[in-house]
C-alpha cells in the first residue's frame, strides 16, 4: 500500500506540466511527386488527373492535422521522344503544379518499354525534396510499360530505390492497364520502395461527380479573382494573370475544387507570391514599402489614402465572397459523399485519385504511430528499415536473435498497462491526466497488439519506463540511443 501510493504521489509530480496549456504542435509537411508516364497509352489516366489534382490536394489539407502540402511533378517517355524527361520541382504552389499538369500532353510512345529507370532517378535526386526528418515524403510512379534495362548508363531502379529509402522518400507503383511485363517490376519497385503496389484501369477509372452547387461557385469564384491584385516585378504579376486565366478555362467541377482548397489555405484567390491581399494578410509586405514600378495598375494613379481604402474595400469584398463559398462547399461535401457511397457500391472505387488519397492517409496514420516507438530505434534491432509497418512490433521482435528487444517491448507494454491502470483510478489526478492515461493506453494497444493475457504482475514497475511514458507524454524528441539505453 505504501509502495503504490509513493507512486502515484511521484507520478503525479511527473505528471503536472499536462495540466498546463500545451504548445501549437507545428503543421506537419507532405511532400508528393508524381512520376508519370507522358507517352501516348496515357491519355486517359493524364487527362483524369487534371481535373482530379484540386481534390487530391483537398484530401490531404482538410485532415485534423491540417498538413500543409508541397507537389511536384515528373513526367518521362523514352529516348527518341520529344523528350525524355520534363521535371517541375516540389513547391506548395498549386496553381502552379496545376498549370504544369495541364502542359502535359499524351504522345510519343511507339516500343513497350520506356524509360522509367531515368524517370524515378530524377525525381529521388533532383525533385529538391525537404531535409526535415519530420517531413513525408512520396512518390507515386504512374505508367503502363516496364523500364528499359538495356540502356547502360541509366541508374537501375533497384539503386533509386535504396537511395530513396535512405532519404525517407515512400514510393508506390500504379500500374495502369494490364501489362504482363510491368506487373513484377511495379511490385519490385514498390517492396523496395517501402511502398504499396496499385493496379488500375488503362484510363485511371476517375470519375466525375457533377453537384448542383459547382456552377454558383464557379461563378463566385470568378469574382474572387477580381479582387487578386498583382504586385511586383512584371514577370511576377504575369504569373498571377496566368493563373487566374488557367483556372477561368477549367471546368467547374475544378474550379470547385480549386476553390475549396484556397478557402482552406487562407482564403485566397490565388496560390503562391504575387496577390497583394494575401501577402499583406500574411505580414509578408507593406504597401507603404512598395516601388511604384511594383504596385498593382489600379494602384498607381492613386495617392496613399486612397490605396489604403481601396485595399480595405477589396479585402471586404473577399471576405464576403469566401463566406459564400464556404456555405455551398459544405452543402456540396453531403451531396458528394452520398454520391461516393453509390459508386462503391456499385464497384467503382478502385480511381487514381481515391487511391491516393488512402495511401496518403496511411503514410500520415504510419508517422502518428511511428512517434511512439522511433524508427533508428527499430533499425537498431533490424540492421534494416522494416518494409512492414514498424508498430507492429510483435512480427518485428519474433526472431531468436532479436529475442532481448522483443522482451523490453513486452516490459514496457506492461508497465504502460499497469501505470495508467494507476492514474486512471486515482482521484487526486485531474481529468486531463486520466484521460490522457486512457489514451496512452489505447496508443500502446494499437502499437503492441498482444497475441495472449497480460500476466498478474508481482514486481514494482521500473523508474526507467516511467521517465520513457513521462517524456513521450511531453513530446520531447528523443533520439533512438536514449530511448534505448533508458530501457
Amino acid at each position: 500500500m505504501k509502495t503504490t501510493s509513493l507512486l502515484l504521489l511521484g507520478a503525479c509530480a511527473l505528471f503536472s506540466p499536462l495540466s498546463a496549456k500545451e504548445p501549437t504542435p507545428p503543421r506537419p509537411v507532405v511532400e508528393v511527386a508524381f512520376v508519370i508516364d507522358s507517352t501516348g497509352s496515357m491519355s486517359g489516366l493524364i487527362e483524369g488527373a487534371k481535373e482530379k489534382i484540386w481534390s487530391i490536394a483537398n484530401g490531404i489539407i482538410l485532415r485534423e492535422s491540417n498538413p500543409q502540402v508541397r507537389m511536384g511533378l515528373l513526367a518521362y517517355r523514352d529516348r527518341g521522344d520529344a523528350y525524355v524527361t520534363r521535371l517541375h520541382t516540389l513547391t506548395d504552389d498549386m496553381d502552379a503544379v496545376f498549370a504544369n499538369l495541364k502542359e502535359i500532353k499524351a504522345d510519343g510512345g511507339g516500343d513497350t518499354p520506356e524509360s522509367v529507370n531515368q524517370g524515378l532517378h530524377e525525381a529521388v535526386t533532383r525533385m529538391q525534396w525537404s531535409q526535415d526528418k519530420n517531413t513525408k515524403r512520396i512518390i507515386f510512379l504512374v505508367g503502363d510499360c516496364p523500364p528499359h534495362m538495356d540502356y547502360q548508363d541509366d541508374v537501375k531502379y533497384q539503386k533509386t530505390c535504396k537511395r530513396a529509402a535512405k532519404n525517407g522518400i515512400v514510393i508506390h507503383t500504379v500500374q495502369c492497364g494490364n501489362h504482363a511485363e510491368t506487373k513484377p517490376i511495379w511490385n519490385e519497385i514498390a517492396k523496395l520502395g517501402g511502398g504499396s503496389y496499385i493496379p488500375l484501369p488503362q484510363s485511371g477509372g476517375m470519375v466525375a461527380i457533377v453537384a448542383p452547387q459547382d456552377q454558383e461557385i464557379a461563378r463566385l469564384s470568378a469574382e474572387l479573382a477580381k479582387t487578386s491584385m498583382a504586385w511586383g516585378d512584371q514577370q511576377q504579376q504575369q504569373q498571377v494573370w496566368q493563373k487566374n486565366h488557367v483556372a477561368a478555362n477549367a471546368t467547374a467541377q475544378t474550379v470547385t475544387e480549386r476553390a475549396c482548397y484556397n478557402l482552406h489555405t487562407g482564403g485566397r484567390a490565388v496560390q503562391g507570391q504575387g496577390d497583394l491581399l494575401t501577402d499583406i494578410a500574411e505580414g509578408k509586405i507593406k504597401v507603404e514599402t512598395l516601388k511604384p514600378e511594383e504596385l498593382p495598375a489600379e494602384l498607381k494613379t492613386l495617392s496613399e489614402g486612397q490605396r489604403i481604402e481601396h485595399i480595405k474595400k477589396q479585402q471586404e469584398t473577399r471576405t464576403q465572397l469566401n463566406v459564400h463559398i464556404g456555405n455551398l462547399l459544405r452543402e456540396r461535401t453531403s451531396h458528394i459523399e452520398a454520391e461516393k457511397q453509390k459508386l462503391t457500391k456499385e464497384g467503382k472505387s478502385d480511381a487514381f485519385d481515391l487511391k491516393v488519397k488512402e495511401v496518403i492517409d496511411a503514410r500520415l496514420r504510419w508517422n502518428r504511430r511511428q512517434t511512439i516507438f522511433p524508427r533508428k530505434w527499430l533499425d537498431r534491432g533490424l540492421g534494416a528499415t522494416p518494409r512492414f509497418p514498424p508498430w507492429n512490433i510483435m512480427s518485428i521482435f519474433g526472431s531468436r536473435k532479436n529475442r532481448r528487444l522483443r522482451k523490453i517491448a513486452l516490459h514496457l507494454k506492461r508497465d504502460c498497462a499497469r501505470f495508467c491502470a494507476l492514474m486512471a483510478s486515482n482521484a487526486v489526478c485531474g481529468v486531463a491526466q486520466r484521460r490522457w492515461c486512457q489514451d496512452l493506453w489505447s496508443t500502446i494497444h494499437g502499437i503492441i497488439p498482444c497475441r495472449w493475457p497480460l500476466p498478474q504482475w508481482k514486481r514494482k514497475m521500473p523508474i526507467r519506463s516511467i521517465l520513457c511514458i513521462w517524456c513521450l507524454s511531453q513530446r520531447t524528441k528523443i533520439a533512438g540511443r536514449e530511448l534505448w539505453w533508458w530501457m
